[in-house]
C-alpha cells in the first residue's frame, strides 16, 4: 500500500513548499501536475515519463515540472528504503498575474520538463521567474524577497549563478542577503547561518 506523507508544508505568496516522504514498494503510478513544480531529490530515484521521453531523477538533482503535466511516475528505490523530495509550486495566481513573462526564455520552466544536474544552475532554470517578480516595480518588494530566500534556503541552494539579468543593485542585495560578507579568510557564510 502506498503511504504518502506531506511535511514541512509552508505557504507563502509565490508558493507552496513541501517535504514529501514516500515508501518505495508500489507500481507505476499516474500524477497530475496543476502548476509548475521544482523538485528536489533528497533521497532514493524516480523515474518519470513525461510525453514519451523517460527520466531518471537520482538523489540531489533537481527536476522542474511545466503546468498541466500528466507524469507517470515508478520508484526506482531498493526494497524498504524511503523517497524523500523537497516540492516548491508556483501557485496559478502569480502565473496569470506575470502571464507575458511565460514568452521570456527566463519561464521555459512553464512548457518543458527539465532535469537540472546542478543544484546552481535551477537558478537559471527557474528561479528568474521569481528574480523577474522581483524586479517588478509594482510587486511588494521587501516581502518577496523575504520569501525568495526562504525559497532558496528551503532548497539548500548556498551558492548561486547570477544570470546576467539581474541588475547589479538587486544582485548584490541578493548576495549580501543569501550569501553573507566575505569573512576574513575570504570563505562566505552559509545560508543557515544568515537567515533567522
Amino acid at each position: 500500500m502506498n503511504q504518502v506523507i506531506k511535511k514541512s508544508q509552508q505557504l507563502t505568496k509565490l508558493g507552496q513548499y513541501s517535504r514529501v516522504s514516500q515508501s518505495c514498494n508500489y507500481k507505476l503510478s499516474q500524477v497530475r501536475i496543476v502548476d509548475p513544480m521544482l523538485i528536489r531529490v533528497v533521497q532514493g530515484s524516480k523515474v518519470i515519463s513525461y510525453k514519451g521521453e523517460i527520466y531518471e531523477i537520482l538523489a540531489g538533482e533537481l527536476l522542474v515540472v511545466p503546468a498541466n503535466s500528466l507524469l507517470d511516475i515508478t520508484n526506482q528505490n531498493i526494497q524498504n528504503k524511503i523517497y524523500l523530495a523537497d516540492c516548491f509550486t508556483w501557485p496559478q495566481e502569480i502565473l496569470k498575474q506575470y502571464e507575458s513573462l511565460k514568452t521570456t526564455q527566463s519561464t521555459d520552466f512553464t512548457h518543458q520538463i527539465k532535469i537540472v544536474r546542478s543544484v546552481p544552475n535551477i537558478f537559471n532554470a527557474s528561479i528568474n521567474y521569481t528574480i523577474s517578480i522581483i524586479q517588478d516595480p509594482l510587486s511588494n518588494y521587501d516581502l518577496l524577497l523575504h520569501q525568495f530566500i526562504q525559497l532558496l534556503r528551503c532548497l539548500e541552494i548556498v551558492n548561486i549563478n547570477f544570470p546576467i539579468s539581474v541588475n547589479e543593485g538587486l544582485k548584490q542585495k541578493l548576495e549580501r542577503l543569501i550569501l553573507g560578507a566575505p569573512t576574513k579568510n575570504g570563505n562566505q557564510k552559509q545560508l543557515q547561518n544568515i537567515l533567522p
